[in-house]
C-alpha cells in the first residue's frame, strides 16, 4: 500500500514538473518585457509551489503514520506467535512429564 503511495506522489510531482515547465515557457517573454508582471506572477508560482508543498507533507505524514500502525501490527503479531510457541511448548514438556512413572 505505501508504495502505491508513493508512486502516485511521484506521478504527481513529475505533472508539477512538467505543468511548471510549460508554464513557464510561456510567460517568459511577457516577463522579460513587464517588470509587474514578472512579481506578480512570481508571487503566483510560490503561492502554488507552497499548495503542492503542503499536499505533499500531508501525503508524506499519512504514510508514515500508516508505516507506525503497520509496526505496531506486526510487533502485536510476532508477540502472540511467539506465545502460541510457547503455550505449545510447555504444554508437551507437561505432557512428557505425565508420562513418566513417579
Amino acid at each position: 500500500m505505501t508504495q502505491a503511495i508513493l508512486a502516485q506522489i511521484q506521478y504527481y510531482i513529475t505533472k508539477v514538473k512538467k505543468e511548471l515547465n510549460y508554464n513557464y515557457m510561456a510567460i517568459t517573454e511577457l516577463e522579460k518585457t513587464n517588470l509587474e508582471a514578472h512579481v506578480d506572477l512570481c508571487s503566483e508560482r510560490y503561492d502554488r509551489l507552497h499548495d503542492r508543498l503542503s499536499a505533499i507533507e500531508v501525503r508524506l505524514g499519512r504514510i508514515s503514520e500508516d508505516m507506525r500502525t503497520g509496526q505496531k501490527s506486526h510487533s502485536k503479531t510476532l508477540i502472540a506467535t511467539a506465545g502460541t510457541v510457547l503455550a505449545g511448548v510447555l504444554s508437551t514438556i507437561v505432557v512428557i512429564l505425565m508420562k513418566f512413572p513417579n
